[in-house]
């Protein structure tokens, strides 16, 4: 938001206008994952021998599971109730595990995702909190 008032205002309350959009970062914790890619492209950009950034498209969807309900591999168009596209998207930060012999806790690890734009799906245009 930008606010400014004109010296010949007659209000001393200044006028807002739309600015740049401003984005937070992603941070995604997890233990195991069985795709290797992830992994790889996690390594790439963090390297500190790397060359270009490898960005990325990157999609997270939100599944509806049900307990006691027989699972199937979610798309986009099956159920899916929610799904973020994130553009041009790259890890800027990770965090490994606390590697500590004495604890048998699980090796979590962390990923600071930065990106330039959301895009979100399954959103009508005039859906809740449009106009607000």
């Amino acid at each position: 938001v930008i606010e400014f008032r004109q010296g010949n205002a007659a209000s001393l309350a200044p006028v807002k206008i739309p600015g740049l959009v401003m984005h937070g970062y992603i941070t995604l914790k997890y233990g195991f994952t069985k795709d290797s890619s992830f992994r790889a492209w996690v390594a790439d950009c963090v390297n500190e021998r790397r060359g270009a950034i490898n960005r990325q498209d990157m999609i997270i969807e939100l599944i509806d599971i049900i307990p006691g309900a027989p699972q199937t591999v979610p798309t986009a168009s099956a159920g899916t109730d929610m799904i973020w596209t994130f553009k041009n998207a790259w890890v800027s930060k990770y965090t490994g595990p606390d590697l500590n012999s004495m604890t048998s806790e699980v090796a979590m690890e962390s990923v600071e995702i930065a990106y330039e734009e959301i895009v979100i799906a399954n959103v009508s245009a005039g859906g809740a909190g449009a106009g607000a």
